[in-house]
Order: structure tokens, then sequence, then C-alpha cells
């Protein structure tokens, strides 16, 4: 095994994210996609190998350790997959949904779910509005936009009672207070977990609301 993939393992494993032969050889030849690509396309700014896998894999990899993820589910504003491609590969069989409007970014996500074989993922090359009408039990977003944007986008797609998973940085009281003015009869919020990734002391947020039956 490569050093640099033992290692991205190791430090997967301090956070009790134990991926199986076939996840974690997936996870190692998307990385190496991530760098071979990042450079023409600018998928991440981070460069530093133990930022990446702290700061994106682990990152999306713990939202699942927080709460249980319904499938169908949509990946909004996927980037470079984060976190719609980690969560396919911990859930090889579940249905995802990957939406990214920008072109680059989208020759990547199919380059990506080609190379590691990705059945079951779809890639919308569009931005989603009310427009988009596939049913999803709950959508996903890292870091996109305030909460009270994503939600009206939403409205056509994701299904009563179904999960809004929301994954942000410490400052987003603001948007809760704005959620809570807009959407509160829609929406009731199920968990607002503050956490941080210790090893770095990276200071996250997962937001979750559910959508009224």
């Amino acid at each position: 095994m490569p050093e640099d993939k033992y290692k991205m393992s190791q430090l997967l494993k301090k956070y009790a994210i134990n991926l199986n032969n076939v996840q974690l050889n997936k996870l190692w030849q998307y990385h190496n996609l991530i760098q071979q690509r990042t450079q023409e396309s600018c998928l991440t700014g981070i460069r530093d190998f133990n930022e990446i896998i702290l700061k994106h894999y682990v990152d999306c990899f713990i939202v699942q350790k927080l709460i249980t993820i319904p499938f169908p589910l949509l990946d909004i504003g996927s980037g470079a997959g984060f976190p719609g491609i980690l969560l396919k590969i911990l859930f090889p069989d579940e249905k995802i949904i990957l939406a990214e409007s920008r072109r680059q970014r989208v020759q990547f996500l199919k380059e990506v779910t080609d190379s590691l074989n990705l059945n079951n993922t779809n890639i919308f090359p569009k931005k989603i509005n009310q427009n988009f009408e596939t049913k999803v039990k709950a959508v996903i977003t890292r870091a996109l936009e305030p909460i009270s944007k994503t939600l009206p986008r939403v409205s056509s797609c994701l299904e009563r009672g179904g999960f809004a998973i929301f994954m942000k940085g410490p400052s987003v009281d603001k948007e809760i207070r704005a959620f809570k003015k807009s959407f509160s009869n829609e929406y009731s919020i199920v968990k607002n977990h503050a956490y941080a990734l210790p090893l770095i002391n990276h200071q996250r947020r997962l937001v979750v609301l559910q959508r009224r039956a």
C-alpha cells in the first residue's frame, strides 16, 4: 500500500471512520483524481495532504455519524463531490443526485463517477430550482448559501417529512434566525449540533431541518 494511502486510512480511523478495502481504494482513486485535476479546475484551495483528508473527507464522512441519512439524496452545489461522492463511497447501493452547474466541475464529476464505477449516481448539470421535481427524501449542502435561499429551491423535490441537511461553519446562528422568521411553519429544526475536528480544532455546525408532513 502506498505510504500516503496508508496515512489516509490511519487519519480516518482516528475519527472511527473504518473503510473496507473497496471503499478505501475508491477514496484513494478519487483523491488522486482531485490532485490531478485541481490545478486546471481549481477544485479545492487546500493543498496540504492532512488538511484535505480532515477538512474535506473526514468532514463529509462524519455527517453519517451524526444523523441517519435518508435516500434518495440530492447534493446541491456538489462542486468536486463534497459531500456527495464521499457519501456514495460509504453507501454504494443508494441513489445520490449530484447537482452542479459549473461546467468544469460537471466534467470532473462525470470522470469520477465513471472511473470509480459509482452506479446509481446521477449528475444534474444545472442549478436546482422549483422546476426540479425529482422526488428525494433528503437534500444536503456544504457551505453553499444561506439556509433561507436553499429551501425555496427544493420546494418541488423534497418530500414531506424529508430532511434538509446543512453542513455549516460555526457562524450560522444568523441564518437560523432568518429561517425561523420565514420557514418555521413548513420546517422544524431536528438537529443543531456544534462539533469540532479535534486534531485541527476545525469548528463545524450541522443543522438538520425536517419538512412538516
